[in-house]
């Protein structure tokens, strides 16, 4: 198969997303390896996602024909869950992990480490974390790195 995927992309992750959606997932990530031959997908929901959940989301992607007519037997599928201390790389992922704990470092002088509880986002699309004593809300622009920190409590 001679791909183009970049002209694709958008079409496939709309596919993606809709399939991981009728499974009861979020779809946090989607790349492809053209040179490797690898398609990467990750995907999320609020009670985990486990290997079944990942073998579940493979094996419905290589029966739907609108993905195998882009991928066939050419690509690898890799399917995911986000790992426990992830980096957060888009807005959207400080949507999927409202109510995880966060550890957020941005290039504002007042406040240039922020850990806490992510909140969300409020109408101006600035980060809402609440760090104990108070509910902070930063500029998605002025956020450095962004990262999930995992709880142990027992």
């Amino acid at each position: 198969m001679n791909l183009n995927i970049t002209d694709m992309k958008e079409e496939i992750i709309e596919i993606v997303t809709n399939l991981a959606e009728q499974l009861g997932y979020k779809l946090v990530e989607f790349s492809v390896d053209e040179k490797h031959k690898r398609v990467y997908i990750v995907i999320y929901k609020k009670t985990g996602i486990t290997i079944q959940d990942c073998e579940d989301m493979t094996k419905e992607l290589l029966q739907d024909m609108d993905y195998v007519e882009r991928f066939g037997k050419d690509y690898n599928l890799e399917v995911s869950s986000p790992g426990v201390e992830r980096f957060l790389k888009t807005i959207e992922e400080y949507k999927i992990f409202e109510g995880k704990e966060v550890k957020i470092i941005t290039d504002i002088e007042e406040t240039p480490v922020i850990t806490g509880v992510l909140k969300g986002l409020d109408n101006e699309d600035r980060i809402i974390i609440e760090d104990g004593f108070k509910m902070h809300r930063i500029p998605y622009g002025n956020i450095k790195k962004g990262v999930l920190l995992f709880n142990f409590s027992f």
